[in-house]
């Protein structure tokens, strides 16, 4: 990510707590967190987040500030919406993703129609 940073190439992904450089001793431990706490650790202009939603969800962003956090609707065990706050870097991952996950869909419906503007 630092190569991509150098050249003015900001991204966002998520990012296995089991990789072998993965940073664990940095972040709070898994059974410590609730739903709802997040933790954070940078090096420069790098930084991952870690989330606790369902299960824990860990995202390395050169984008986003780790200290802002957000509230999203989440459904409980009862079945209640309630706001939980969330580090924007994973609000805005999700966000991003469903978008691509929608883009994606539309291309290959249209790969497997065919373009009608193609005039073919």
């Amino acid at each position: 990510m630092s190569s991509l940073l150098q050249q003015n190439f900001f991204c966002c992904g998520t990012i296995q707590q089991r990789r072998k450089f993965f940073l664990k001793s940095y972040l709070m431990d898994d059974k410590q967190m609730k739903t709802g706490d997040s933790d954070f650790a940078c090096s420069e202009e790098i930084s991952v987040v870690k989330w606790r939603d369902r299960g824990e969800k860990s995202v390395i962003s050169t984008m986003h500030d780790p200290n802002v956090t957000s509230s999203v609707l989440r459904t409980n065990k009862q079945g209640a919406r309630e706001r939980v706050q969330c580090p924007v870097a994973i609000k805005n991952y999700n966000k991003k993703r469903v978008e691509l996950i929608v883009l994606i869909s539309l291309w290959l419906l249209i790969a497997y129609l065919g373009n009608p503007g193609a005039g073919g």
